[in-house]
């Protein structure tokens, strides 16, 4: 007999069709038949755990493992927003199917913990929420909205910016009401909002002279068209205001000076389709200060244009032996391994500006970072041998006393290290660890 290698044959098929109140049960499901259901769904649940641990078991390779656990982990993510469905039909209560179809909605959701419990490591935050627990997180957002604004509209903050908060939790309470998959990543981020809105309690800001709420979009990184829309207006208002190009040129400094001491949460964006907050002012303001600062040369010689070019340049640039593509490997490896924080696009546009090669003086940093995704094989091999002999000199270093906690933090900080010769054995081990990190991730581009 041909057995079916859907795994989830039967159970699609109770949900959508013993489950469904729109085409089936002309009379009210009887006791009986829904005892029978009830103790076959059991015995299903049951034999798709033995199910899902045998295949999982027979693969070796990590990502072959992790897309069985995404595939299997959306089929149930799926099943649950179709029993929810059922749930909420009109029919169920005269089909006599509520108490099954809530029996099922349980089940699954108790399979999907068994995930949350048994195969953590390969859940990201990309993977679907059940519909069910979506519904209990727009109930909390809900509940908290009222407090929430009074919140925000404390401390100098206008309606018009306390707005753009309440419209961005409004648009994800819709969303969920609409049943739309969302992801962790998601629901993780509008949570943020509320608990640091909990904590923000209206204090003014401690950073810089702008409304506190002002910090907090740019820690939340909460790039929405109308938030941009809103900097963007005001920026450009203040700036008009100002009558001398001196004065433009001196607010616009001060303001790219504020926006790059502001924090920002490592890895959160709300919408991560676009660029991040600082990034966009940042370069926005970039801009405008170039444009007019290529005002005031006016017309010059060549020979005064291209010294004032000069001034702008990074004064001194750390030279490498390795190639723009080498170095860019080792940059987006740093990153995945993470030994460096922030957005991989930040990484590059902040560091590789302070670099240069054997071959070129300066580097793009955004050809560096497309290239660190099509690595050849010979620089691949290069970037390995180089990181396993920074491991062999970290290993000689002598160990001289107690001191940097934080010595491996960044890759700078193992920089510094091997500059310095280490403090201690300790941090020359933890250097290695991660070093060896990167050369893994090297090796897997």
């Amino acid at each position: 007999m041909k057995t079916s290698s859907y795994l989830y044959e039967w159970l699609d098929n109770f949900v959508i069709h013993e489950l469904n109140p729109s085409f089936l049960h002309p009379f009210p499901m009887l006791e009986e038949a829904s005892k029978q259901l009830s103790w076959k769904l059991k015995e299903e649940m049951q034999r798709l755990k033995s199910e899902l641990q045998a295949q999982y078991f027979t693969l070796t390779e990590q990502p072959q493992s992790a897309l069985l656990i995404e595939k299997h982990h959306e089929a149930i993510i799926v099943l649950i927003g179709k029993a929810f469905e059922y749930q909420h039909h009109p029919r169920t209560e005269a089909a006599g199917l509520r108490p099954i179809i809530s029996e099922t909605i349980k089940a699954l959701e108790d399979f999907v913990r068994y995930f949350d419990i048994n195969f953590a490591k390969y859940l990201t935050g990309e993977r679907h929420l059940p519909i069910t627990q979506l519904m209990e997180i727009r109930e909390l957002i809900l509940s908290k909205k009222q407090s929430m604004s009074e919140s925000l509209s404390k401390g100098g903050n206008g309606e018009h910016v306390t707005a753009i908060v309440m419209d961005v939790m409004d648009e994800f309470c819709a969303r969920i009401e609409r049943h739309e998959p969302i992801k962790v990543r998601e629901s993780d981020y509008h949570l943020l909002i509320v608990r640091d809105t909990e904590d923000h309690g209206g204090q003014q800001s401690a950073i810089t002279n702008c409304p506190s709420l002002h910090e907090l979009l740019v820690y939340w990184n909460l790039n929405s068209k109308a938030c941009i829309r809103y900097f963007t207006i005001g920026l450009d208002n203040i700036i008009k205001s100002n009558e001398t190009v001196e004065g433009k040129l001196e607010f616009m400094r001060f303001q790219m000076k504020n926006i790059t001491q502001l924090p920002q949460l490592p890895d959160v964006i709300y919408n991560p389709l676009y660029p991040g907050l600082k990034e966009y002012f940042k370069d926005y303001l970039a801009n405008e200060i170039s444009y007019l600062e290529n005002k005031t040369i006016g017309f010059v010689s060549k020979k005064e244009y291209e010294a004032k070019q000069e001034e702008k340049k990074v004064a001194f640039k750390i030279k490498s032996t390795l190639s723009g593509d080498q170095l860019g490997m080792i940059l987006r490896g740093a990153k995945e391994a993470g030994i460096l924080e922030g957005s991989l696009n930040a990484v590059f546009k902040e560091i590789v500006p302070l670099l240069s090669s054997a071959e070129r003086e300066e580097l793009s940093w955004k050809s560096m970072r497309g290239n660190s995704y099509n690595a050849e094989e010979r620089d691949k091999e290069i970037v390995v041998q180089t990181l396993e002999d920074l491991i062999s000199n970290v290993g000689s270093f002598d160990a001289l006393g107690s001191g940097k906690e934080d010595m491996v933090n960044s890759l700078q900080g193992i920089l510094d290290a091997v500059r310095s010769q280490y403090a201690s054995e300790q941090n020359s081990e933890l250097a290695i660890s991660r070093i060896r990190q990167v050369i893994e991730k090297v090796k897997s581009f």
